[in-house]
């Protein structure tokens, strides 16, 4: 949501045809990999579906896949934590004889330190609450500035190029990452009281979340123009005190993410790991104390990996469209098209659906193909 302005600022308005293209598809993927879940009983995750269409070794595949989007979505919260705090504490560096850190050093390392203690503790039901205040927080910001626009008197006077073709590319992995997610959405279909009423429910969300965009975007690219940040908070000016709230809150949503974020990685990769032989058997406090102990060291060294990706990636929108376009597009849209052809075929699904499902297949496969190339480009220079 935060990089739409700048998406829209560098796509031009028929850029905007890619981020509604990109809702639809997405949409439509949520749709049939709900119809995959729906095919057998008990199946409620991801991976599931992955072993549903192709065994084992399907699943194997599809898990390191997720892993490693959970992985960049990581390295994405942490790019935003850094730019946004960098922007609040401009001068929070370390100047010591043996120690230099800029800036953009210290405060990710400072915010992954602070966050550490959260990310060890494995019972997340406290998250509950946090994740209550998700929405309300994400509402509160796309007001703020509608408010700095509106009340504080930037005013929406920038114009928008009509379409920036050398640009589309990036920006449409950029589009593509505000759907990501759907790795989570077989827990939501299969937490549902009805679930014949999920099609409704993704449909309207879909919707709600494009609408914001779109609101988003239009309001910040006409309101800075060509000074457009890759995340519209570092645009507005930070003497105004709902700038001050704003970047406050941004900071906030990547901290409360983390635990659950890591937690789902880090129980994969517990999971790998064996007991020790003297443990093994003995079962009681020993292997108890062990996993735990573990448990730290694998969580900690995920987030140690984390802040080395963020400190030695200095774009923010870039990590983002390559995250987008490489990984995000292959999990929410080319891996649930061919989940449902290779478990549905030509037997059991309308034409129309199949023909459907393989043309986003394509449109995804496209989609990858020309935005992780333009992100790499962009990243190598």
């Amino acid at each position: 949501m935060l990089s739409c302005p700048y998406s829209l600022h560098n796509g031009g308005w028929l850029g905007l045809i890619v981020l509604f293209s990109c809702g639809a598809i997405f949409c439509y993927t949520a749709y049939i990999l709900a119809r995959c879940l729906g095919s057998k009983p008990g199946t409620s995750t991801f991976q599931q579906v992955a072993a549903l269409a192709f065994g084992r070794t399907g699943r194997t595949f599809v898990a390191a896949i997720v892993d490693l989007e959970i992985l960049g979505s990581l390295v994405g919260f942490t790019i935003s934590l850094r730019d946004n705090l960098v922007r609040i504490f401009p001068h929070a560096g370390v100047h010591l004889p043996w120690l230099e850190l800029a800036p953009t050093q210290f405060l990710p390392i400072a915010g992954v330190l602070a966050v550490l203690p959260i990310i060890w503790v494995r019972d997340l039901s406290w998250l509950s609450y946090v994740s209550l205040g998700g929405i309300a927080t994400y509402l509160i910001i796309v007001l703020g500035v509608l408010w700095a626009g509106i009340v504080d008197g930037i005013g929406f006077h920038h114009s928008i190029a009509l379409v920036n073709p050398t640009k589309l590319a990036e920006v449409a992995g950029l589009y593509a990452f505000c759907y990501s997610g759907h790795v989570i959405l077989p827990r939501i279909y299969s937490s549902m009281k009805d679930p014949s009423q999920y099609p409704k429910v993704a449909a309207l969300s879909f919707s709600i979340a494009t609408l914001i965009y779109v609101v988003v975007a239009i309001a910040g690219a006409t309101m800075f123009g060509s000074s457009i940040q890759s995340q519209v908070t570092l645009s507005l000016p930070k003497e105004l005190a709902v700038a001050k709230l704003v970047l406050f809150l941004v900071v906030l949503i990547p901290l409360t993410k983390y635990a659950l974020v890591v937690n789902t990685l880090a129980v994969h990769m517990e999971s790998l790991i064996p007991s020790p032989p003297s443990l093994s058997g003995g079962g009681g406090g020993g292997d108890g104390a062990w996993r735990s102990w573990s448990s730290v060291l694998v969580r900690s060294a995920i987030m140690a990996v984390v802040l080395l990706l963020a400190l030695a990636v200095p774009a923010f929108e870039t990590t983002v469209a390559l995250i987008g376009s490489g990984i995000s597009v292959t999990t929410c849209v080319i891996l649930p098209a061919i989940f449902f052809v290779k478990i549905f075929g030509t037997q059991r699904a309308p034409r129309h659906e199949l023909a459907l499902t393989v043309l986003s297949g394509v449109a995804g496969v496209v989609l990858a193909i020309v935005g992780t190339i333009a992100s790499i480009r962009k990243l190598a220079h």
